[in-house]
């Protein structure tokens, strides 16, 4: 099926290069690096000497779980100071998280970033003759048949890390017949989060080792800086109650502003961060269709402000995070949260970082992308489910009093959720120990580089 997909792609490209210039035109982020998602430079390697690890990780989320393992790596080399990482990326908010998060390595040219262009087999071909890459090493689901298929064929040495694997993905791959299959006898390591997982891997074709080490997301350490800037937020906001709806994903703000306008709680603000903040402006005029009063993260200016004068005006019923990689800060504001993803059935978001935190958590019913996570929590007694939004509102209003005290139960589920992910911590050294004992990384001249 190899050719007919490359065949598929060739066809394709134009309409790609159509599609990714109306993006350009539409959303400014997706204009910075629009070259690189439609061709590949040559050496983008260039320059470096000692070994280096290609991570792929296609957005946010895969970005802040191959931070830790990113840095392990480093640190565990031989030649530390000589070792390099190449990060590949497929969204603008994936690559300006990463720009938060490894900022330091970046400006010392340890770390240098390109998005991933369509998955044709030429293109990739020529990106790892590009990067020149000791290991190639894909976070999560990222199984892409043309840049397998390459790497085999360029003798490339490819581990999944953060493996994770859904019923309903199963079935799509199995859908693509040999094409899946062949992409996944590639993986020569998998790194599972769940036992389950490691099972559906191995049904979807994996012929190389699979092992099982959690989920690295654990082992990522909330941010002091982002801490003690949610902490200012807390209280400049001036509120008794601070309600965080955490990536919310479409349809769903929709739900939680109508059960908002129904119950108005008392002395609440509704912090709504959107997964995507390029939908900043439709939720904002969502919220302001609703008649509540909108305050947005990017234009927000502190009671008291640089005059030190009051705010003036009455307070907002909702505050919007429209910025990137504040997450934790966002989070640190709030006294509860509603993790987003889970109320329609979008799969759902994680919610390590607000159990990390220490906050009360809820999630609603769709939580297929962290089912395993979100029932040990459950089990746990360190989160719990809601049905709807409206169930959401009446558990919040029942943790917390209107003067801002949580009750005891609700103190102790966050309590709980932070020991449930301090836990749960080292997956990111049993991934490196996993890597070791299955080989070293390959020499770069056990296969072609650029201009052979």
């Amino acid at each position: 099926m190899q050719p007919i997909y490359s065949l598929l792609l060739s066809l394709l490209w134009p309409i790609w290069v159509g599609v990714l210039a109306r993006k350009a035109w539409v959303q400014p982020d997706y204009r910075a690096g629009w070259w690189e998602r439609v061709w590949v430079s040559a050496g983008l390697g260039r320059g470096w000497s000692g070994p280096t690890l290609w991570v792929h990780a296609v957005s946010v989320g895969e970005t802040r779980a191959a931070a830790p393992i990113v840095r392990a790596w480093l640190a565990a080399q031989p030649q530390a100071d000589a070792a390099r990482i190449f990060l590949t990326q497929t969204t603008p908010t994936g690559r300006a998280t990463a720009q938060t998060l490894f900022e330091d390595l970046i400006r010392e040219d340890r770390l240098r970033m390109a998005y991933l262009p369509i998955d044709h087999p030429w293109l990739m071909r020529r990106l790892i003759r590009s990067i020149r890459a000791d290991l190639l090493l894909l976070m999560e689901t990222e199984i892409w048949p043309g840049l397998l298929s390459q790497a085999r064929a360029l003798r490339l040495p490819v581990a999944l890390a953060n493996g994770r694997l859904s019923e309903k993905s199963l079935r799509g791959y199995a859908w693509l017949g040999g094409l899946a299959r062949d992409a996944f006898a590639s993986l020569g390591l998998v790194m599972a989060q769940t036992e389950g997982d490691a099972q559906r891997l191995d049904a979807a074709g994996v012929r190389g080792r699979v092992v099982v080490t959690g989920s690295v997301k654990f082992d990522h350490e909330p941010s002091a800086e982002q801490i003690a800037m949610g902490r200012r937020w807390r209280r400049d906001l001036a509120v008794p109650r601070v309600w965080c709806f955490a990536s919310s994903r479409e349809g769903e703000e929709a739900l939680v502003l109508r059960a908002w306008v129904s119950h108005r709680p008392p002395n609440t603000l509704l912090l709504l961060v959107p997964r995507h903040p390029n939908r900043a402006a439709e939720v904002a005029e969502l919220v302001r269709s609703m008649g509540l009063r909108l305050e947005r993260r990017s234009q927000w200016v502190p009671a008291g402000g640089p005059s030190g004068e009051p705010a003036a005006g009455p307070a907002p019923d909702v505050w919007l995070g429209d910025s990137l990689g504040e997450m934790t800060a966002y989070l640190s504001a709030a006294d509860l949260v509603l993790v987003g993803g889970s109320l329609l059935p979008h799969g759902g978001q994680s919610p390590i970082e607000a159990a990390a935190l220490g906050k009360p958590l809820a999630f609603g019913p769709h939580m297929q992308n962290f089912r395993a996570i979100a029932s040990a929590l459950l089990e746990a007694h360190a989160a719990a489910e809601q049905p709807d939004a409206e169930a959401f509102l009446r558990w919040a209003d029942q943790a917390q009093s209107a003067q801002g005290e949580l009750d005891a139960a609700a103190e102790a589920q966050g309590a709980r959720a932070a020991e449930f992910v301090l836990a749960h911590r080292g997956a990111t050294q049993r991934c490196l120990r996993a890597l070791r004992e299955w080989r070293q990384p390959a020499s770069v001249e056990a296969w072609p580089r650029s201009g052979r």
